[in-house]
Formats: C-alpha cells, structure tokens, sequence
C-alpha cells in the first residue's frame, strides 16, 4: 500500500501476514543479553503494514517542515529522532493518509524482521551474510560513520530493507518481561518515560544487528543513530 504524504511525498507499505515464530534468542547465541529470553512461542493473530523502509529524511519533513538530523540527505533515514517525535510523525502523517499510522509493536517488529526465519540475522547466521544485508560498524563502536541511503542492502525474506541496521527503530511498546509461555498479541507496558529500540544501526556492531536484540531507552533520548519506521493497521 502506498500513500502521499503530500503532492511529492510518498510513503509505501508491505503487508505483513499473521502466524507463528519464536520470539528472543537461545541461551546460547552469540552475543545474547539476558533480557532476549527464554525463547518462546508468539502468535500474531492479525495481518498488518509495516514501511518497507525506515522513514525517511523527505517523509519527515513532508510531515514535520524541519530537518532534525545530522546525516544529510533526503533518501537516508530521519536520524537524531525522539520516541515522542516518532509518535508526532505518527499522528500527523495519519491525517496526511487518511488511515491510522503508529510504530509497531515489539512483537509486530520482530515478527516482521525475522520474515519467517530463525537465525541470528534474518539472512543467516555468518558474518559473510550478514554483510550482505546490514549497514552496521564493522570493527568497533562508531565505525559505520554515517547512513545511507534506504534500501542500499538486501531486504528480508518480507520485502523489508533496513530492519537490522542503518538506524535503530523505535517500538510503540516498553520492554516486557519474557517468560516460557506461549504468547497471542503480547504487548508490552505503555510508559510514559521509556520504549523499546529495535534493530542495529550504523553505529553498532553485529551483536545489536541481531534479529533478537532489543533496547530499553528514555523516550527524550535523542541520538543519531535512531529513527524510526511506522506501520499501519489493515482496514
């Protein structure tokens, strides 16, 4: 589904389908913190869209007029974004639409990221993969330097480029407690101080790529290696 935000902007969307995966990571992967487990069953029991890119540099000031960010350039990601202005965008990019737009719940985004798969990154489990598909550093914090531009790497199995990488994506959701159990729909708290961060960034390396990873953080936290992608309920 495709939408203008205005007479030049537009925003594209891919229809994510319902069903099972597991969610977290094994005790035994690479690099795995403790809050990715246990590992456990999720079922998401409606389709969805979700951006097939992370919003972008034009989207934003389509929607918003200014230019927050610090890596220039109108097909990178809107950078240096707050979860509080992810969900202004979200609110008045649903009245450019015509259509509800929010940020995706955490389960919604894993669901989305791993496309049906269960390796570390949703293109393998080998660093040879995984550069295929992920902008990230590559040798230390910060060596990726800088953005660029939506879609440069391979998408997932889901047609959805930017998911590990690039910039880190804020979720509508705060970090819930996992458990063994199988879960429908889970959703975490709805705080109004933190939320959940998914996905790896320029700034990162592998580790924070993975498709498990995730990130409590200050919703005023405002740095440039986060951004954002929406997604849209289906009608």
């Amino acid at each position: 589904w495709t939408g203008k935000l205005n007479n030049k902007v537009s925003i594209s969307f891919s229809l994510i389908p319902p069903g099972r995966f597991l969610m977290g990571s094994l005790h035994g992967e690479q690099d795995r913190y403790d809050n990715e487990g246990p590992r456990h069953e999720v079922t998401i029991t409606r389709p969805f869209y979700l951006g097939i890119y992370p919003v972008t540099q034009a989207q934003w000031t389509a929607v918003m007029g200014d230019r927050p960010f610090r890596f220039l350039g109108p097909d990178r990601p809107a950078d240096s974004i707050t979860a509080h202005g992810a969900e202004h965008f979200c609110h008045r990019a649903s009245e450019a639409l015509g259509r509800e737009v929010r940020l995706p719940f955490e389960a919604e985004w894993e669901h989305a990221c791993r496309g049906g798969t269960r390796s570390m990154f949703y293109i393998g489990n080998q660093d040879h993969e995984m550069r295929k598909a992920i902008w990230c550093s590559r040798s230390g914090t910060g060596s990726g330097r800088y953005t660029k531009k939506v879609g440069t790497y391979l998408p997932n199995p889901w047609g959805l480029y930017d998911m590990s990488g690039n910039v880190r994506e804020w979720c509508a959701d705060d970090q819930r407690q996992y458990t063994s159990e199988a879960q429908i729909d889970p959703r975490g708290p709805i705080s109004l101080t933190n939320r959940i961060t998914r996905g790896g960034s320029w700034y990162y390396t592998a580790e924070d790529s993975r498709s498990a990873s995730r990130y409590q953080r200050p919703m005023d936290y405002q740095l440039d290696y986060y951004g954002f992608r929406v997604a849209m309920p289906c009608e």
